[in-house]
């Protein structure tokens, strides 16, 4: 931000001062969801958590978005809501399997 700073743009100027103002803002986003995939990390797999943490992130950007640039985030949200279900019910599946398998080497054992 220095950099820029030392351009002496007065527009580049007014922008990296707006930034500098708002960073709180823009960073405690990220730090919310930082806190929340690791809480949740424990919980559900890497591959549907990180599906889900893309989603929010176009949640977050189509709340702030007109326009075209709104249904792009609106579609992307949700593909990445869709694939996150569809990689949770995989991992549900292959331990529903492996479950039986177990109880089936138990059973014959």
């Amino acid at each position: 931000m220095t950099w820029l700073e030392e351009s002496q743009n007065e527009q580049v100027n007014i922008q990296t001062q707006s930034i500098k103002n708002h960073i709180d803002d823009i960073v405690l986003c990220y730090e919310q969801i930082e806190e929340i995939y690791q809480e949740l990390s424990s919980k559900i797999a890497p591959q549907p958590l990180n599906a889900l943490c893309i989603a929010w992130k176009h949640q977050h950007l189509n709340n702030q978005t007109k326009g075209t640039s709104k249904k792009y985030h609106q579609d992307e949200l949700n593909f990445w809501v869709n694939y996150g279900r569809c990689c949770i019910k995989k991992e549900r599946n292959k331990k529903r399997r492996d479950e039986l398998q177990i109880g089936y080497y138990l059973a014959t054992g």
